[in-house]
């Protein structure tokens, strides 16, 4: 069971660091640690804790790229289904982890610490590497603080999950019954009444068309429609055309020297003696006593530092290279911690310091201190930004300049588009409902071309900014009011829909009969089959079911099933025990005891959730996610 509850643990925390999309990572998010959550706008409240939409619409993101790079078609992050079902799992992993801190389940530290060193993404040469870690941090905008609470979380939600799974019992009946009923084996005999025998498309008249037209007529029905010219005015358009100029780059350099300057840095060695507040006293007592002894041994002996670390140090991380932890900024530890070795002299070993993870003595290494980034390194990032700037600069000027001409100059786009050094481009046929590119689809825009002047007099349509810094005038060129397709135009489908149906029909009748007439002529009927539960020989479902429902007691018997395609009789000749499913039985035990435990889990969480109290904001949850 503890082993259980260790590998659990693990999968969840190898998962947090590859990137997926897992559950409490989703549901607390970076923002829950680092950012004022007086600031933020919840989605959901769950026991009185909040789901912001920051942390949101990041796990909307990660379960669109997780899915997406698992071969998924293109996820529409603003499909209300998809939206629901992230949201919903954020409230489950919320209510579990609060249900977990309720019962008790805790994650020491050290544990957590444990876990990072052995995270393989984080090793190098088969040994823990700061240096990755470090990198790994960076990358994401976070510190080991946040990542070691992280963890915490997970490693809690986890060992709640696997109490819950590893308490189900399957009873040994329960897997004799089912492999017995998997096992069983029906010969039959099969007629199959094809629809497609029956389907005489050239009896069908003018009149059940006429009436089939009228009946359907909601389904023919054509929305209005246009083709339109247009310009797009946007960011890209102007950052096109910006000409670099170096000396620009430069001042924007030296106008910001601090943002660019890499901070202090620091290199420090420690010796921890792992503790956390919860536990005993004697125990925290016994803890503090053991670094005093150790801090007295390295003030004997400072320059054994590093074979003191490796012989005490608590922290699996460090202690193998003697304490190291490598260059670090002031924001890359906690506090405490962190101000102790900013105040160290190089060469200083500190008093004994006390943190979340225990005890702690600090011996600082090394000191690097804050320099300015060379502007060479630089140029690249700060030209695209000037560039950036710069053309968010001419947009601003020349967005209501723009606007203006197309207002002005209201019979076309031409001119407009030779002021701008644009290109009018021109669209298919477009509906409210559909359009190419997406960007017409735009609420605003599609209101103002489908505007009774515009489709009247096709004149141009004011400038609708359809995302930031993107503007949109469009002329209608072409327009179709809504309709109703005419029956000439659908004809063909509807005379096939007609045939179809009355095929059908005429199948299932002949198959009626057929059974009525207990039909036993054996030169209508199929070879024997042999089927299983297992093995359905690609019959339809619908027919293994009521194969396998009918009685046995009474042999042969006929039953009929009617299909998608027709009708199809079978005559049950007999039933037997078989032995193919006994060689699954482990199989099936498991599957048994994971249904099982996925029923104890699914209770579990309606209970949590009923306890704790759930509120949505169903206004903010159905907010467009910014892009």
């Amino acid at each position: 069971m503890l082993e259980a509850i260790r590998d659990r643990a693990q999968g969840w925390i190898a998962r947090v660091i590859l990137g997926l999309v897992i559950l409490t990572f989703a549901a607390f998010g970076v923002d829950s640690y680092v950012n004022d959550r007086s600031t933020t706008i919840d989605v959901a409240e769950v026991g009185g804790h909040s789901i912001s939409q920051n942390d949101f619409l990041l796990a909307l993101r990660n379960q669109k790229d997780a899915r997406e790079a698992n071969g998924d078609t293109k996820v529409n992050t603003e499909d209300p289904k998809f939206r629901q079902a992230v949201l919903d799992e954020l409230i489950t992993t919320r209510a579990m982890a609060l249900s977990a801190q309720k019962s008790g389940i805790a994650a020491s530290p050290q544990r957590a610490l444990q876990a990072l060193a052995d995270i393989p993404v984080f090793q190098e040469g088969g040994k823990f590497s700061n240096a990755r870690m470090e990198s790994w941090l960076r990358n994401r905008g976070m510190t080991q603080t946040q990542l070691l609470a992280l963890l915490q979380d997970d490693m809690q939600i986890g060992q709640l999950e696997v109490g819950l799974r590893e308490g189900g019992v399957v009873a040994e009946g329960s897997v004799t019954t089912v492999v017995t009923a998997l096992s069983e084996q029906r010969e039959v005999n099969e007629q199959f009444f094809d629809a497609r025998r029956f389907s005489h498309p050239e009896k069908i008249d003018a009149a059940a068309m006429e009436a089939e037209y009228k009946a359907q007529r909601a389904q023919f029905e054509t929305p209005a429609q246009v083709r339109v010219e247009y310009l797009l005015l946007s960011l890209d358009t102007f950052k096109a055309q910006v000409k670099v100029d170096d000396a620009a780059v430069r001042k924007l350099y030296d106008s910001n020297l601090t943002r660019f300057s890499e901070p202090e840095q620091r290199r420090a060695r420690h010796i921890l003696i792992a503790s956390r507040a919860d536990q005993p006293a004697a125990e925290r007592s016994k803890a503090k006593k053991t670094v005093e002894q150790i801090l007295a041994e390295v003030k004997k002996t400072p320059a054994q530092f590093a074979d003191l670390a490796r012989k005490h140090s608590q922290d699996p991380g460090s202690a193998p290279s003697g304490g190291d932890l490598g260059y670090f900024t002031r924001d890359r530890m906690v506090k405490v911690f962190a101000d102790t070795a900013f105040a160290l002299k190089k060469g200083e070993i500190s008093a004994v310091v006390e943190s979340e993870f225990g005890y702690h003595i600090v011996m600082l290494e090394d000191i690097r201190a804050a320099q300015a980034q060379p502007f060479e390194r630089l140029k690249p990032q700060l030209t695209e930004e000037w560039r950036t700037q710069e053309a968010q600069r001419r947009f601003a000027e020349q967005a209501d300049k723009f606007a203006n001409q197309v207002y002005e100059q209201a019979d076309g786009l031409a001119a407009v588009a030779k002021a701008y050094n644009l290109t009018v481009q021109t669209s298919g046929w477009i509906s409210r409902a559909q359009a190419e590119p997406s960007f017409l689809a735009h609420a605003g825009l599609m209101d103002a071309i489908f505007s009774p002047e515009s489709l009247a007099k096709k004149t141009n349509t004011d400038a609708i900014e359809v995302a930031p810094n993107t503007l949109v005038a469009a002329r209608v060129l072409e327009h179709k009011p809504a309709g109703v397709r005419p029956l000439a135009e659908v004809a063909a489908s509807l005379r096939e829909q007609l045939a179809a149906r009355a095929a059908l029909a005429e199948a299932r009748k002949a198959g009626t009969a057929a059974l009525a007439a207990s039909n036993t002529d054996m030169a209508r009927w199929s070879a024997p089959l042999t089927l299983t539960r297992m093995r359905t020989l690609s019959l339809p479902p619908e027919a293994v079911k009521a194969i396998f429902k009918q009685s046995a007691k009474r042999l042969p018997v006929l039953l009929g099933v009617n299909t998608a395609d027709g009708y199809r009789l079978y005559r049950l000749n007999g039933v037997s025990a078989g032995n193919e499913a006994a060689q699954h039985a482990e199989r099936i035990r498991e599957d048994l005891r994971r249904m099982q435990a996925q029923s104890e889990v699914r209770a579990f969480v309606a209970a949590a959730k009923a306890d704790l109290g759930v509120s949505i904001d169903a206004k903010v949850l159905g907010q467009t996610e910014a892009r």
